[in-house]
């Protein structure tokens, strides 16, 4: 599903099949400062800029916390993060479309400038998103702290 963006910068979309890791995404993106529309118009993420617990807000919205969300869904999480696109649905629509009709090669520098010439904002949520995709990356990727790997490191 694309989920739109609700911020007050430039438009941006996502796409997640799980509601709840799109959720996350979105409340760790703007810090409880953006919303989250699904494709019918409606709300998938709570606005907690201005009060509200963020993980009983998110648990009213989808069902679990925003802790249990990360400590559950990371990797669909991050994939959700990896697909912020600066544009609205039908911009995304038509970036999609192009992406698939040029060698995989050339899709990256596609992008990039795409995201420059459209990004009138300071504030680039497209970069942001880029780097919490980078650091959930680098979490998932890493070995897994086990007992025995903690006594030996203390050892």
């Amino acid at each position: 599903m694309i989920y739109e963006i609700i911020n007050p910068s430039d438009p941006y979309t996502m796409v997640s099949d799980d509601p709840a890791a799109a959720c996350a995404a979105c409340m760790l993106l703007g810090q409880g400062a953006y919303g989250l529309h699904d494709e019918n118009g409606e709300s998938c993420a709570p606005l907690t800029l201005f009060g509200g617990d963020p993980d009983e807000s998110t648990r009213a919205i989808c069902g679990i916390t925003l802790a249990e969300a990360i400590d559950t869904r990371l990797p669909a999480i991050r994939d959700a993060m990896a697909s912020v696109l600066i544009g609205s649905r039908k911009a995304r629509t038509e970036c999609e479309t192009a992406l698939k009709r040029m060698p995989e090669s050339e899709r990256q520098g596609f992008l990039d400038e795409r995201h420059d010439a459209r990004r009138s904002s300071l504030n680039d949520i497209g970069k942001r998103a880029l780097q919490y995709t980078q650091k959930m990356t680098a979490k998932l990727e890493a070995p897994c702290e086990t007992q025995e790997t903690v006594e030996a490191a203390d050892g």
